[in-house]
């Protein structure tokens, strides 16, 4: 069957999971790059959230790929305006708070991918 790769539509929103907050994606790299106290790990957990009609069937899908040893890509345009290719690491319904980013968690799956912090500058 091959890989499956997910293609990120430009403008969405990365989330590191660490982090109490979900912040748009320009905040995210500005605290990476431009924090002088900020860690700089030679890369970093982050997290996508991507809209689907169809959330609970991505993810089945996306585990059903893994329980056959098939990796899942996530294609996505970095802050540089180059479009990155990064292994899936993790993948989780969004749930609703009130620091929640979105009207309509429920519509959204977070891919969550290793990425180099470099890649996100």
């Amino acid at each position: 069957m091959g890989e499956r790769i997910i293609q990120i539509p430009e403008g969405y929103i990365l989330a590191l999971p660490e982090w109490d907050l979900l912040e748009p994606a320009d905040q995210v790299v500005k605290f990476l790059t431009d924090t002088p106290d900020a860690p700089k790990p030679a890369d970093t957990t982050v997290g996508i959230l991507y809209e689907t009609n169809s959330p609970r069937k991505l993810i089945r899908s996306v585990l059903k790929d893994w329980e056959n040893g098939n990796p899942v890509r996530a294609k996505y345009l970095s802050a540089g305006g180059q479009y990155r290719e990064c292994l899936v690491t993790g993948v989780q319904q969004l749930q609703d708070s009130p620091d929640c980013p979105v009207s309509d968690p429920e519509r959204y799956v977070v891919l969550y991918i290793r990425t180099p912090v470099a890649q996100l500058e």
